[in-house]
């Protein structure tokens, strides 16, 4: 998409916003660092169950749009 450029950028928090923003800057030529404290969901077992409730919103849409996984989602 944009060109290259030498820059890089660090992302705290691998959320839905923060992976959203990490994908958008690395297409943008950026080089993008991603860190997230909690241990990765599909290889860890957690005593203790985390729910959330997930809505999409017009604005995550057009993220979603932006990173060409709309369709996909819905």
């Amino acid at each position: 998409m944009g060109a290259s450029t030498n820059k890089k950028v660090i992302v705290l928090g691998a959320g839905l916003c923060g992976a959203a923003l990490a994908a958008l800057l690395a297409r943008r030529g950026f080089a993008v660092t991603l860190y997230e404290k909690r241990p990765d969901l599909r290889r860890t077992i957690l005593n203790a169950g985390r729910s959330i409730n997930l809505a999409l919103s017009h604005r995550g849409l057009k993220a979603l749009n932006k990173l060409g996984l709309a369709e996909k989602v819905k």
